[in-house]
């Protein structure tokens, strides 16, 4: 599976080992993040994200991607959303998935056009180690 990603942050360099460990064919082949906060974290851990890429345009002209993951800003999720949509992917985002009642409409007629399939949201704080401690200690 080729994955890129927008938006290299802490969430998705976790997501990309995890995904890494759990799935021999998940291999990310670039990403697109002017200041990628979560490249420390995956190159600490041996995974490989591939090439930079300067657009989302750029990244998807070159790559041939399987799967895009988005965890950019929360007020560009539809723009990137709707970009990889057009181009035939699968997305995976981070919530907020949009952050308005017009994105929230604009984004259910994406669905509607293309398929609530190709759509997930993550969870991903969820099962971070952090909230996992939280859980243990309330119980």
């Amino acid at each position: 599976m080729r994955v890129g990603v927008i938006g290299l942050g802490f969430r998705l360099g976790y997501l990309a080992r995890v995904f890494s460990l759990a799935r021999a064919d998940f291999t990310v082949v670039g990403y697109v993040d002017p200041a990628p906060a979560g490249l420390p974290y995956t190159k600490q851990h041996g995974i490989d994200v591939g090439t930079q890429y300067q657009s989302l345009e750029a990244m998807l002209d070159d790559a041939k991607l399987d799967l895009l993951m988005v965890g950019s800003p929360n007020h560009l999720h539809l723009e990137h959303i709707r970009t990889g949509l057009a181009r035939g992917l699968k997305i995976f985002t981070e919530k907020p998935v949009v952050s308005s009642i017009e994105d929230t409409m604009a984004l259910a007629e994406l669905l509607g056009e293309h398929g609530s399939d190709r759509v997930m949201v993550g969870l991903v704080l969820r099962y971070a180690p952090l909230y996992k401690d939280l859980r243990k200690a309330q119980a």
